[in-house]
């Protein structure tokens, strides 16, 4: 899925990326948050913020597309949804134990951004041979 108005994911920097997600996410939309996984995997080092704030549903599918794509490699950080019945099914499954989980997107960026930075000085100090 190419990036555009109708992908929830936009790039904010070489390794940085926003998935915002609203409304009802299940087995329906689960396809367009997996396709917007995977074109972010195709970037080194991925970070993927997951902004849940707008999400009203969410099911185990979509929960698994997120653990996946952490387990597969990307760093994934979750901003909560204020929906109480989206963050009890987040909190069911434990998904704070396999993410990071933040409390609104402002922090979840600014710890991608510190973390793209951190790697970014590890690849520039590998290629000076440091």
């Amino acid at each position: 899925m190419a990036v555009g108005l109708d992908s929830p994911l936009e790039r904010l920097g070489p390794s940085v990326w926003l998935m915002r997600l609203a409304g009802e996410h299940d087995l329906a939309t689960l396809p367009h948050v997996q396709a917007a996984f995977d074109e972010a995997a195709r970037a080194d080092n991925t970070i993927v913020v997951v902004d849940l704030d707008e999400v009203t549903f969410i099911d185990s599918s979509v929960m698994g597309a997120i653990v996946k794509a952490h387990r597969g490699g990307e760093t994934v950080l979750v901003v909560e949804p204020k929906a109480a019945i989206v963050r009890k099914a987040l909190d069911l499954v434990n998904l704070s134990d396999v993410v990071a989980m933040f409390a609104d997107r402002d922090a979840a960026l600014n710890r991608a951004r510190e973390i793209g930075e951190q790697a970014d000085g590890v690849h520039a100090d590998a290629a000076l041979g440091r």
